[in-house]
């Protein structure tokens, strides 16, 4: 067995020991700790706490490690020394540049051509770069909901990172009261929210596919597939969400039809599961983290 936390040296390892048959081998992806994991070890953190450190076991194990210290070193050893190698970057300075800006847009539809001219690099090397973070196990994308039979109502993708503690560091975020004070909050807890769904679809369903709902005028972030239909669920950082986003959820659920929508939900820092409703409507679930298995069903 072979093990370790760079993908795409691992992945050439195999290659080279099990001569690319797959009857002797292949590669089995570990994400960080989950939301469950990460509050059985340290339920004295906060959901700002582990959003800024994010599922890596070893800030969990040590809580007094210096977690800014930690993402440095993560960065400068693997995301701007041992990776650029990999993948052939003539500017290493672009590249951390790079990763930066990428960080900047996690939970938004990904526009390549806007990244590439933002570093001043070309549009195919921006792809590239893309690429290799997905391989690393850094980003991952979010396709558009495609309807049965139809065509996505969007072309572009979402961008997500897939550790929020790495993304924090990107972006200049050392600990709660960086987070509460950045006007990334929301993006994050989108992130962390993306990050947990994947998990609990990927346990139920591994071929079943998350995606994000959005039109001209609506966007929902999610869009879960489960035995019962599709569960609809929208990332808010806050305790009690707005009348006008339960509104346009429904909006959304109607679309799509009521058949097919198995559940309608909210996930934010509810302490308590809620229903809400207009008059005479269907219900909007209000959710924490930890009622999302039971959502899910």
């Amino acid at each position: 067995m072979l093990a370790g936390s760079r993908p795409l040296l691992l992945a050439a390892a195999a290659d080279e020991a099990f001569g690319g048959d797959p009857r002797l081998g292949r590669i089995l992806r570990i994400d960080g700790l989950s939301h469950a994991e990460a509050a059985a070890a340290r339920p004295e953190f906060t959901i700002g706490q582990r959003i800024v450190r994010g599922g890596f076991p070893a800030l969990y194990e040590a809580p007094e490690t210096d977690v800014p210290e930690f993402m440095r070193s993560f960065v400068a050893e693997y995301l701007t020394r041992e990776l650029p190698l990999q993948v052939r970057v003539d500017s290493p300075h672009d590249f951390e540049r790079f990763l930066r800006a990428v960080a900047c847009r996690t939970g938004r539809l990904l526009n390549k051509a806007e990244l590439a001219r933002e570093i001043g690099v070309a549009g195919s090397t921006a792809a590239v770069w893309l690429d290799a973070l997905a391989e690393a196990g850094i980003v991952t994308f979010l396709p558009p909901w495609r309807p049965p039979g139809g065509r996505p109502l969007v072309k572009s993708p979402k961008l997500y990172f897939l550790d929020t503690g790495l993304c924090s560091h990107l972006l200049g975020i050392r600990d709660e009261a960086d987070l509460l004070a950045s006007p990334h909050t929301a993006a994050l807890w989108e992130t962390y929210v993306h990050a947990e769904l994947s998990r609990l679809l990927a346990a139920k369903a591994a071929a079943a596919t998350l995606s994000f709902w959005r039109d001209r005028t609506k966007e929902a972030d999610f869009l879960v597939p489960t035995p019962r239909g599709l569960v609809i669920v929208d990332a808010d950082w806050t305790e009690l969400p707005a009348t006008a986003a339960v509104s346009r959820l429904l909006r959304i659920g109607g679309t799509i039809g009521s058949n097919d929508v198995a559940a309608i939900a909210i996930a934010c820092r509810t302490p308590h599961w809620q229903s809400l409703r207009e008059p005479s409507g269907p219900a909007v679930e209000t959710v924490g983290l930890d009622d999302l298995p039971g959502l899910l069903g």
